[in-house]
């Protein structure tokens, strides 16, 4: 009967154990792939954060350019006078 008790115990750890084990793995990558999707997130608003950054630059660029031009215009009418 004893030899029994222990056969049966050995059958319970080993079935016990691995999927204990599984288990934590999965639910670890489970958290992984839902860090990656938040890092994915991040990395696309950056991205796009970014890219209006380099917009507003050009059209500040461009504002500046034109400012300088009306100085300029503004300038030589004058000079005119």
């Amino acid at each position: 009967m004893e030899i029994a008790l222990i056969i049966a115990g050995a059958v319970v750890l080993t079935v016990f154990f691995p999927s204990l084990f599984d288990y934590l793995h999965k639910r670890k990558k489970k958290g992984d792939l839902q860090l990656e999707a938040k890092v994915n997130a991040l990395e696309q608003k950056v991205q796009s954060l970014e890219e209006r950054l380099l917009d507003k630059d050009e059209k500040i660029g461009r504002l500046e350019n034109e400012i300088s031009f009306v100085n300029k215009l503004i300038e030589k009418r004058g000079e005119k006078t």
